[in-house]
């Protein structure tokens, strides 16, 4: 329902669009306050993040074995411009980046995003919601987010060896952000 939210859900229930439990359930969601500074979770825009992570989660579940199977291997072969992605190389490099700074930026929102409870009502405290957050998703959060990217560019090994590795198998982590979508 976009910026307008509850107003245009108030308007869709005065004109007969919901009716019953429906009705109820629109009516309490409309009716959600929350503070300037905390963000409603059935926002428009939320669902729009929530898909591109998605899309980032799913790039990611594939490439990242594709990466762990056969870098070394391409990095032996003689026609590597072909195969700059199994590698993290030029333009691959910065998805990556990006990727981790999106994901960071993941956790900051959650830390002010509202959490709807089991009987319905919306948490809106940032007190609550945070402590609720580090309780459940934030460990794994930050493990899979952890900007490793960043300091493959400060120096370190890029290619080969443990450190490579480490960071490829830690992006497998993302693939838990699923599960709570």
């Amino acid at each position: 329902f976009g910026a307008r939210g509850g107003e245009a859900l108030e308007q869709y229930v005065s004109q007969g669009g919901a009716t019953g439990d429906l009705k109820e359930t629109v009516m309490a969601v409309a009716h959600d306050k929350v503070p300037p500074y905390i963000i409603k979770p059935d926002t428009s825009w939320k669902l729009t993040w929530d898909i591109f992570g998605l899309f980032l989660i799913l790039f990611y579940l594939f490439v990242v074995p594709l990466r762990l199977a056969f870098a070394e291997t391409v990095l032996e072969s003689i026609d590597k411009q072909n195969y700059e992605f199994l590698n993290g190389k030029n333009g691959w490099v910065a998805l990556d980046i990006l990727t981790d700074l999106f994901f960071l930026c993941d956790i900051v929102l959650n830390f002010r995003m509202a959490v709807r409870l089991n009987n319905g009502e919306l948490e809106s405290h940032w007190k609550n919601i945070s402590r609720m957050y580090i309780r459940s998703w934030f460990v794994p959060d930050m493990i899979a987010s952890l900007p490793l990217s960043f300091l493959t560019l400060g120096g370190a090994p890029s290619q080969g060896g443990a450190f490579a590795k480490a960071n490829k198998l830690l992006r497998i982590f993302r693939i838990c952000k699923l599960f709570r979508l």
